[in-house]
């Protein structure tokens, strides 16, 4: 079996992710194959959102969901690119407005969540 098939898994499960969630925006997987700490350590290291689960950093507009990031400075050009790719992975995540839970669910299913 080579590394690959190995990844079925991640390939075919995703988190679903609602209101009551308890999935952690920086330190948990739920974007990509690593967590979101680990891919953009240097907003990391000056978001003062550190250890907030992803309800705590996005809120509910008419249009969809916003993310309202924290930071302890203001960021640097590169930085803010950064952020812009960042807040670009977590848009392609599929957010349920009035799902009570987390739990997982077939990725086939993940485009009925939103």
């Amino acid at each position: 079996m080579d590394r690959e098939d190995k990844k079925w898994f991640g390939k075919t499960i995703g988190w679903k992710i609602g209101l009551r969630e308890r999935i952690r925006f920086w330190e948990d997987k739920w974007v990509g194959d690593d967590n979101l700490g680990h891919n953009f350590p240097r907003l990391h290291f000056i978001s003062i959102d550190q250890g907030k689960r992803v309800g705590e950093v996005r809120s509910w507009i008419e249009t969809g969901w916003i993310w309202s990031l924290q930071w302890i400075r203001n960021r640097f050009e590169w930085e803010r690119v950064q952020e812009e790719v960042l807040i670009s992975q977590t848009n392609n995540v599929n957010l349920k407005r009035d799902t009570h839970g987390h739990g997982w669910v077939n990725r086939k299913e993940a485009s009925q969540l939103g």
